[in-house]
């Protein structure tokens, strides 16, 4: 799976499980695009209320189904320190 299909499933999942106001960002390398081979996948999730534990867990299991070798990290950027946040959604791309 390339790049860009591995990210819009990752979109997918998570549009079919969380509210249609919330926001889903792309970070770290792959964002910069300096990605390298062994790079994680980062995704943000952002909405007006932190994700229930089990809706991440669920979103979280699905994604690590796809078919790709990568490491997908998912972060809740509610639940996340207010400094992270911000410097995630300062060089992030808005999917």
């Amino acid at each position: 799976m390339d790049r860009e299909q591995t990210i819009n499933q990752v979109a997918e999942i998570i549009k079919q499980q969380l509210p249609a106001d919330c926001e889903i960002f792309l970070f770290g390398s792959w964002a910069k695009r300096q990605a390298l081979p062994a790079s994680d996948l980062d995704i943000g999730i952002l909405g007006q209320a932190e994700v229930p534990w089990e809706t991440m867990m669920k979103i979280k299991s699905a994604a690590q189904g796809l078919p790709t070798l990568r490491k997908i990290d998912i972060v809740d950027l509610r639940a996340a320190g207010e400094e992270f946040r911000k410097n995630v959604l300062n060089h992030a791309l808005k999917l």
